[in-house]
């Protein structure tokens, strides 16, 4: 069986990125920026509004794609609405 590399990872924030206190736990950043470092993109989803989303993904210093508004919009790693 040929194993296939994972090219991106997107990901819920609430419930499953951050804790019950609204902070990204260390062990998952560390895994998030593991794979970003190894060339797999990474995006960050949620129900909230984009500008919400912006600063845990500054907070790991990933620039990567943000999905807000259930997926309503999307944010490039640029942060321009696409």
């Amino acid at each position: 069986m040929k194993h296939e590399q994972i090219k991106l990872i997107a990901l819920d924030i609430d419930g499953t990125l951050l804790n019950s206190r609204g902070e990204i736990p260390v062990r998952n950043r560390d895994a998030l920026l593991a794979a970003s470092e190894r060339g797999v993109s990474v995006a960050l989803a949620s129900g909230r509004m984009t500008d919400c989303l912006s600063p845990f993904a500054d907070e790991m210093g990933l620039d990567c794609p943000i999905i807000g508004y259930n997926g309503g919009m999307v944010r490039s790693e640029e942060r321009r609405v696409g």
